[in-house]
């Protein structure tokens, strides 16, 4: 809830409401009255469903629950084709597709985007709200009369306003504050910590390098959308099982340091130890034992399980890694066996996980 307490700084807030089985009339003069209109289309997922209530309870823009059974025809008009699908109606004719995760984080997150402008202006009374109005938070400090670096910072800000927050702030005496020279542009990272600065003047590619490889986390989130860029990567994968998104945030935090350490050679990522349970046991994990820690190295098909009856402490991945690189850890079976198609370890691993739906 603290971010959308923050968003309420920088936008006029006026808590909206959930409209469940919306008719077409009603949704016809909902969008008509309204700019901004998060629409969620489904065939009754009870799980997503929760999670969507949860986030009308914290956003301003109405969100309407479109029920495809009985609306069919009004889903396929909008090309809802898979379910549970979210759109953003601007008007009728103006939408942006939600492709994240089902959970009320990830659509408060994709609103907030949704409803900011490009370039956020920011001063000293507001700065430490708004770098945690999100999870990744981009901010210049720029000298006001550095008009081509403020240009060039507000074009790329507009190209990935659906990605990233940004923001601007000519305030001399922050920069101070926060230990920067100007000009500079930090990305804050909210989930892990791990915020990066980058100092002196810039131009447009210099700055798109600097998001690409800043932004992104170390310690990514395991899902059924990216298990193949995991695969294809051809480097082990050490997967952190837990069952709720605190705990997950808290491990990637907790694990960060080791991951960018041994990132080289290894990729890290969270994964929700209840939606991919069978995932956890083929890999051999004891089930209800979670968290949980796990090397697979996909090149021969082996599994480093971390024991289960021990903390996960980043001192404690590191030596299990270190363990296995020298030869000391015992790998376990990997339990997958053979998919219906004949799939067998890996490829077996990434069938499992995919499914049908838009999200």
């Amino acid at each position: 809830m603290l971010n959308v307490l923050i968003v309420s700084s920088f936008i006029t807030l006026s808590f909206g409401s959930l409209l469940q089985d919306i008719s077409r009339v009603k949704f016809h003069k909902v969008i008509r009255d309204h700019e901004l209109v998060l629409t969620a289309c489904e065939e009754s997922p009870p799980d997503f469903n929760a999670e969507f209530k949860l986030a009308a309870a914290a956003l301003d823009s109405p969100l309407l629950i479109i029920d495809c059974n009985q609306e069919r025809d009004l889903c396929q008009e909008h090309d809802v084709n898979a379910y549970p699908a979210i759109r953003v109606f601007r008007g009728l004719n103006s939408t942006t597709r939600y492709r994240g995760p089902r959970t009320a984080a990830g659509i408060i997150s994709f609103m907030i985007k949704e409803q900011l402008p490009p370039v956020t202006h920011v001063d000293r009374g507001n700065a430490n709200d708004f770098k945690e109005i999100d999870d990744v938070v981009i901010l210049a400090y720029l000298d006001p009369a550095e008009t081509e670096l403020s240009n060039v910072f507000t074009a790329a800000a507009t190209e990935h306003h659906h990605e990233f927050v940004f923001g601007l702030t000519n305030d001399l005496q922050l920069a101070k504050a926060d230990g920067l020279t100007i000009p500079s542009v930090v990305c804050y990272k909210n989930r892990d910590g791990d915020h990066t600065a980058m100092n002196g003047y810039f131009n447009r590619e210099t700055l798109e390098n600097f998001l690409q490889y800043t932004t992104p986390l170390v310690v990514g989130e395991i899902t059924k959308r990216n298990i193949d860029t995991y695969m294809a990567a051809g480097k082990p994968i050490a997967y952190i099982f837990a069952s709720t998104s605190s705990q997950r945030d808290n491990l990637r935090r907790e694990i960060t340091p080791v991951a960018k350490k041994y990132s080289q050679y290894i990729n890290f990522g969270v994964i929700d130890a209840v939606e991919y349970s069978e995932m956890a046991a083929g890999l051999d994990l004891s089930p209800g034992m979670f968290p949980a820690f796990v090397v697979h190295n996909i090149l021969n098909d082996q599994v480093f399980p971390f024991d289960q009856r021990r903390r996960i402490s980043k001192e404690a991945v590191e030596g299990h890694i270190l363990d296995i690189v020298q030869g000391k850890a015992r790998p376990g079976p990997l339990i997958f066996g053979e998919d219906e198609g004949g799939d067998v370890g890996v490829e077996a691993e990434r069938v499992r996980m995919q499914g049908h739906d838009e999200l």
